[in-house]
């Protein structure tokens, strides 16, 4: 009796240990969920292109028509742009030094891979619109 009780909890312990030693297996395949960037931007809404031309825009546009997401594995960014917003510059400073600068003109959605310098520490992500419009944020690495 003592035996068959024992090859139970023996079984039991095996069955729970491959239910478990996957999860654990795998661990370190898992990637870092990528962190989206929070911009602040100034009262002045970026320009959107209506239909990828210059001549055709509308201001007002409610909210930012981008955003970016961290990825601290590679070390870079994802900047992605749901519109059109026309002349744009982006800048990426660490601790006040310019480490990265972009000027584009941005006519549809499109998304963009920075890669940036092994070096961590904090970091500032700003986007310059052609009217004026501006937004900034914060990252670590």
């Amino acid at each position: 009796m003592k035996t068959k009780l024992f090859l139970f909890l023996l079984g039991g312990l095996f069955l729970m240990s491959n239910v478990f030693a996957h999860p654990l297996a795998c661990a370190a395949n898992f990637k870092v969920v990528d962190d989206e960037i929070t911009f602040y931007p100034n009262d002045i809404p970026y320009e959107v292109l209506t239909n990828g031309t210059t001549e055709d825009s509308r201001a007002g546009y409610w909210g930012l028509p981008f955003y970016a997401t961290v990825d601290r594995s590679i070390p870079s960014i994802e900047l992605v742009f749901k519109e059109g917003i026309g002349d744009m510059e982006c800048r990426i400073l660490r601790e006040g030094v310019v480490v990265y600068s972009l000027q584009e003109s941005v006519l549809c959605p499109m998304s963009k891979m920075i890669a940036l310098p092994d070096a961590g520490g904090s970091y500032t992500i700003e986007v310059y619109g052609a009217n004026g419009a501006y937004a900034y944020g914060y990252f670590d690495l």
